[in-house]
């Protein structure tokens, strides 16, 4: 018999309980060796699913709960002799049990603040309204094609200036690709500007950096009616769209996987404010980043 002392009691008092019960034990490089034999033998590399697997688990404070997932996944992992796709793994290990904890967070808000309907914002979303819907289901549930990009379009009258610094402004440091403004014209469909790039000494060819990007903005200001025009009928549609979503609720939560909270401050302004609806927008964020940064 081998035994691999897994606790945390030394191997001598492991070895002091078990050798009334054994004629011969040697204390070896990985664990106690038991023989009933009175004979030498080489002790055994056991290999341990905890050593194997603890080094791609994540680094917390050890507590009985992170002991236990720890053993779990090391043994679903590490014990079978078996390779499992990557996508498994992840979701194994981590987007399981934190979406789960996530999904029993809003359980536990619905409740709280009596919300008659969650909005689950694309795109990762959609696998936490399944999960949501599946095992909890507490309130309506509604999943959100909702992108960044698109709302940037939605808030452009309102907020001209936050559309340029969150959606032009990060393109002129991109890498490895065209940053010329014609480029980022065509990107933000607002090729149609090009030809009047003149007005603040600009072309379409130059690339956009630190030194140009105040006359872009500038400009982009300048022509602020025009742009609008060419956002209207996104902002009709997707009026339409959001409006039918959270009909009918008092009380709406959008739910996010939380970089700046843009989704839900947009949304917020959008409904409450832009489109006249006599309802209240909350958020509720993952937060999984380690930037702080939450848009106000």
């Amino acid at each position: 018999v081998y035994i691999c002392n897994n606790s945390d009691y030394p191997d001598r008092l492991i070895q002091n309980i078990l050798k009334p019960f054994s004629h011969n034990m040697s204390l070896g490089r990985k664990g106690l060796h038991i023989s009933n034999k009175d004979l030498d033998r080489n002790d055994m590399e056991y290999k341990n699913v905890n050593i194997l697997g603890d080094a791609y688990r994540p680094f917390c404070y050890l507590n009985a709960v992170t002991s236990l997932y720890n053993q779990v996944v090391n043994i679903q992992f590490h014990s079978q002799g078996k390779e499992y796709p990557l996508f498994y793994e992840y979701g194994f290990s981590y987007g399981g049990i934190l979406t789960c904890g996530f999904c029993q967070f809003l359980d536990r808000l619905a409740g709280q603040e009596k919300i008659d309907k969650f909005l689950f914002v694309a795109r990762d979303g959609d696998i936490m309204e399944k999960v949501y819907k599946k095992y909890f289901d507490a309130v309506d549930t509604a999943y959100l094609v909702f992108s960044r990009f698109a709302s940037y379009e939605l808030i452009f009258g309102d907020f001209p200036e936050e559309y340029i610094d969150k959606n032009i402004k990060p393109r002129m440091v991109r890498e490895g690709t065209d940053n010329s403004i014609r480029r980022i014209l065509q990107e933000c469909g607002l090729e149609f500007l090009e030809k009047n790039l003149s007005e603040e000494g600009l072309s379409g060819s130059e690339i956009l950096r630190k030194e140009n990007f105040e006359r872009l903005k500038t400009f982009i200001l300048n022509h602020k009616s025009e742009i609008q025009n060419s956002f209207e009928m996104t902002c009709r549609a997707a009026e339409k769209y959001i409006m039918k979503e959270i009909d009918g609720a008092g009380k709406v939560c959008v739910v996010d996987l939380g970089w700046h909270g843009k989704s839900i401050v947009y949304l917020k302004h959008l409904c409450e404010k832009k489109y006249g609806w006599n309802g209240i927008i909350l958020g509720a964020m993952i937060g999984a980043s380690d930037n702080s940064t939450v848009q106000d």
